[in-house]
């Protein structure tokens, strides 16, 4: 099962320093455990900021274990830090993207599975799986179908928990992606 977790600082208390050093840490914790997976997915930073965290955040996650990091943004703020991969959303699912990256892929339908597929991506995120709230998942059957689309492992996100994760493997996922479950 492929575990991918993935970051958001706004989970964290304390000011922004202390937030930014919650994902360091977390990226080591996790690295340690043995995830195999870590989006940095700080959509509201850029420039120097994001590319120093990511160095920060490699480091730790290098230093602890073979986790890989993937960033969501540019391949070439990617490629700058020294990413092992890029997350392209689902808008952005046909782009070119430099050999030697990871490519995962944000997708909500059947049809982002498809063309995520034509690109060779190496994995998508399937979302949301399960909803919450007003916001209602795609669910089960859904997955099932997203999973045989195709050659690129496809992973449950969205509302992913440990009473959940088992019914998402048996739909044929690949593995489960998350936020809160990896806080």
């Amino acid at each position: 099962m492929i575990r991918y977790a993935i970051s958001d600082r706004s989970q964290y208390p304390g000011d922004e320093p202390d937030r930014r050093a919650a994902l360091v840490q977390q990226a080591e914790r996790l690295s340690k455990a043995g995830v195999d997976f870590y989006q940095l997915r700080e959509k509201d930073l850029g420039g120097s900021d994001l590319i120093v965290l990511m160095e920060a955040v490699l480091a730790a996650a290098r230093g602890a274990g073979k986790m890989k990091v993937l960033l969501n943004g540019s391949e070439e703020d990617a490629l700058t830090a020294g990413a092992d991969g890029v997350h392209l959303s689902s808008n952005r699912a046909d782009e070119a993207v430099a050999s030697g990256l990871i490519v995962s892929v944000a997708c909500h339908s059947l049809e982002d599975i498809r063309t995520a597929n034509g690109k060779l991506r190496h994995f998508a995120l399937f979302s949301p799986v399960f909803g919450k709230g007003a916001q209602e998942g795609v669910g089960l059957d859904a997955l099932r179908e997203a999973a045989d689309l195709g050659e690129m492992p496809v992973l449950a996100l969205g509302n992913i928990n440990e009473a959940n994760t088992q019914a998402c493997l048996d739909a044929g996922a690949a593995g489960i992606a998350g936020i809160r479950m990896f806080l």
